[in-house]
């Protein structure tokens, strides 16, 4: 057992299996019985049935559940220069080096883009998954996004971002003037919440539809669904020197 997971980078799973990437970029997997034998990984990611592991070429691999991901047959000759892959539960989005995304798997989670949106997602520059749901962010500051829309999906146009943000039913946008945004979950239409000003936010997590964040200062704030930053204020003054934030 000590050899099988040893120097191990990364970890990630379906419902039913695991895979993990050595140091040395071997990939090992855990009751995943087609998983392929590769050596060159750079990273993984996984839907609930399947895997998608992206080698230091620029190419990618995937395995499993076919309607889940596990498939990209047919979209393999788009998949070059792959510098970023995220995962919703049942889909894949990959951002190559030349700003194009690709996705595959389930259609309603994210795995069909639609032409219409595909056309203003020119240079983008980072991509982000809810559950059901991808954002993108463009080079110039615009946000779209795609799935299901009570994950985040079918977001109107929305431009001056700097930062995005995903939760597992709701995605969060930072403009330049320091508003933060939300869209789905418990938001189901565009919101302001509050304006960070100046103030650099960092290490974001998101829970069910709701986020929190460290602040230059090391403190911590939290905003979205009500229910689920509940009892935040009676810690508040506890989250001081914070380096790091996990979510459940």
């Amino acid at each position: 057992l000590s050899a099988t997971f040893s120097e191990v980078l990364q970890v990630c799973s379906t419902r039913d299996a695991f895979a993990g990437v050595r140091a040395n970029g071997e990939l090992w997997t855990w009751n995943s019985l087609d998983a392929p034998e590769l050596s060159d990984v750079q990273c993984l990611v996984a839907t609930d049935g399947a895997f998608a592991a992206r080698m230091r070429t620029g190419a990618v691999v995937t395995w499993g559940c076919e309607e889940k991901g596990g498939n990209c047959l047919q979209v393999r000759s788009d998949l070059v220069d792959v510098r970023q892959i995220c995962s919703s539960r049942g889909a894949f989005a990959a951002l190559t080096g030349s700003g194009r995304v690709v996705v595959w798997g389930q259609r309603e989670s994210g795995g069909y883009l639609p032409s219409h949106r595909a056309a203003r997602l020119q240079r983008v520059v980072r991509l982000v998954a809810s559950s059901g749901a991808f954002a993108a962010l463009t080079e110039g500051g615009t946000v779209l996004s795609w799935g299901s829309p009570q994950h985040g999906g079918e977001l109107p146009q929305l431009t001056d971002v700097v930062e995005i943000y995903a939760s597992y039913r709701a995605f969060a946008f930072r403009r330049s003037d320091g508003q933060v945004i939300t869209w789905g979950g418990a938001s189901p239409g565009g919101q302001r919440l509050f304006d960070l000003g100046a103030r650099r936010l960092h290490g974001v997590v998101g829970s069910n539809a709701a986020f929190a964040g460290i602040l230059e200062d090391d403190t911590v704030v939290t905003w979205g669904a009500h229910d689920e930053c509940e009892g935040f204020d009676k810690v508040k003054h506890e989250l001081f020197d914070v380096e790091r934030l996990c979510s459940s």
